[in-house]
């Protein structure tokens, strides 16, 4: 994908953490595909985890240090150099620091007004899965913006097909709203999915038929479907609908503090982050919106 879109996207700045690893840069050429299309302004942003120079200073030899620092730079332009051949005119920028990763990337992402993160799901291997694995969790669930989840098996960058679990609460519609104002520049079908379980309460049903009233009042994109699934397994069945129907996006939203409880009394966000197959995009009710909340 390399043709520009010229509307204004919500989306205005993306972070990418890279560890240098085949997975993180596979993140960086989707984000910067998705940035030179809609015009934003890409970060890159490098942190050396605390224990690499704390390893190389107890070796009393200051120049490590200082090499490290430096080799850091010189990867982080040399990949910048890269991403602008492919992508000529794309703003890009990047960083390197170090401190504790989790912690740098969410503060980069502050300091940088960011509007999304966009990351593999783990390093290579040694300290790299650390830097993109283990704090993949504590990113997605305390970041104040949304989080896309890139895994290193998506080969296609394509939005033709956008899926979003839902439960029918308030925060979803809002979802809903956000990612339709971010990729309808696209054209993209967006299908409204929730699994349910057999004999479903009235309640629920209730709240399905009044979410879809909404939606048809609120959001002007007309390429949205409703698409129910029953099944007592929602990993299962989202897993399945995504493959059935060639989906190139999933998104969940929560409207928990904590997007790895269980979703809708279920074990799902969790397994999906680690083991999706298209990328995952995760909004919280805590992400910092422009839009207005219905």
């Amino acid at each position: 994908m390399n043709s520009r879109i010229t509307s204004l996207s919500p989306v205005r700045s993306i972070l990418v953490p890279v560890d240098f690893s085949a997975d993180s840069l596979h993140a960086l050429n989707y984000a910067a595909s998705l940035a030179f299309a809609i015009s934003s302004r890409l970060h890159v942003c490098h942190i050396a985890p605390v224990s690499i120079l704390i390893s190389s200073k107890q070796g009393n030899n200051s120049d490590d240090v200082s090499g490290i620092a430096n080799d850091m730079m010189v990867k982080q332009q040399e990949i910048v150099d890269a991403v602008l051949k492919k992508y000529p005119g794309l703003k890009i920028d990047f960083s390197v620091s170090t401190g504790i990763v989790k912690d740098k990337i969410l503060a980069t992402a502050l300091g940088n007004h960011s509007d999304l993160i966009i990351m593999g799901t783990h390093g290579a291997s040694g300290w790299k899965e650390y830097v993109l694995g283990t704090n993949a969790e504590a990113i997605v669930q305390n970041a104040e913006i949304p989080v896309l989840v890139v895994p290193y098996s998506v080969k296609t960058i394509e939005f033709k097909k956008i899926a979003i679990a839902t439960t029918f609460n308030a925060y979803d519609f809002q979802t809903l709203f956000q990612v339709t104002e971010l990729f309808k520049p696209f054209h993209p079908e967006i299908e409204v999915l929730h699994v349910e379980e057999k004999n479903e309460n009235a309640t629920l049903i209730k709240l399905r038929d009044d979410f879809a009233k909404q939606v048809k009042s609120s959001i002007t994109y007309d390429k949205v479907k409703f698409k129910i699934v029953e099944s007592d397994d929602v990993y299962l069945a989202v897993h399945d609908f995504i493959k059935a129907n060639n989906i190139n996006i999933l998104v969940i939203s929560s409207n928990r503090k904590n997007v790895f409880e269980q979703f809708t009394g279920r074990s799902f966000s969790k397994k999906m982050v680690f083991h999706t197959e298209v990328p995952l995009l995760i909004y919280h009710d805590h992400n910092k919106s422009s839009f207005p909340v219905f």
